[in-house]
């Protein structure tokens, strides 16, 4: 069941009923109150958290568990990943799958919006990144295959410009996606990286990892600035 918390103090507000199997991806619209979930019940659904609990939307399509959700900043645009190895871009008011990309080989495991809605990256068991033009679902380039093993995590700068993936091979890679090039990795954690961040001026890149920490990685050198455990 999702929960929804006060950032400010850690106060529990409200639980979010509706799925009927474990929850694992969680997004959040940038300027409205507006949250998607994705679950192993094959649906993914849309809540307004300032509401009761009760979901908006659900949406239906998927032929397995979704496991990766993201929401535009507006909170007009949700798209999802899953077991199909789909991903699928959606009309948040009306629930409505404006399009299904097809082109992974195995499950879609993670999937990151810009801000303005224009360019989707996804990322997938099969080992690669891909970027795409939501607009008319057009793969932008070949399939980025620097990773060794499954991609865990990606996720995209709100302008659009620079995304980051990380994988089971324990390295994250940055990537200019206006030329469609990888620029640097980042290379020290001991196991599967599952989590990756961007800062908003494209300054720091944050990963967290199995081996138990988190790093904060200057985004224009590759090294580490800090180390965070516990």
């Amino acid at each position: 069941t999702p929960r929804v918390w006060d950032g400010t103090n850690g106060q529990f507000l409200r639980a979010l009923h509706g799925h009927t199997a474990p929850v694992c991806a969680v997004g959040i619209a940038r300027t409205t109150n507006t949250v998607v979930t994705g679950s192993w019940d094959w649906t993914a659904k849309i809540w307004d958290t300032a509401a009761i609990g009760v979901p908006v939307t659900t949406l239906k399509g998927h032929v397995g568990s979704v496991y990766a959700v993201a929401i535009s900043a507006d909170g007009r645009t949700v798209v999802t990943g899953g077991w199909d190895q789909t991903a699928r871009i959606w009309d948040a008011a009306s629930g409505y799958c404006r399009r299904t990309l097809e082109g992974h080989t195995s499950w879609v495991t993670a999937v990151a919006l810009s801000d303005n809605g224009k360019t989707l990256v996804t990322g997938s068991l099969d080992s690669t990144v891909r970027v795409w033009n939501p607009a008319d679902g057009t793969l932008l380039y070949t399939p980025f295959t620097a990773h060794t093993g499954r991609v865990l995590a990606v996720a995209i700068s709100a302008d659009g410009c620079t995304a980051v993936s990380s994988g089971q091979d324990a390295v994250a890679h940055l990537w200019d996606i206006r030329r469609g090039v990888l620029l640097r990795s980042f290379r020290g954690h001991l196991g599967p990286i599952h989590a990756v961040a961007l800062s908003p001026d494209r300054q720091l890149v944050v990963t967290g990892s199995s081996d138990g920490m988190v790093r904060v990685w200057d985004a224009t050198s590759g090294l580490c600035m800090r180390k965070i455990s516990g």
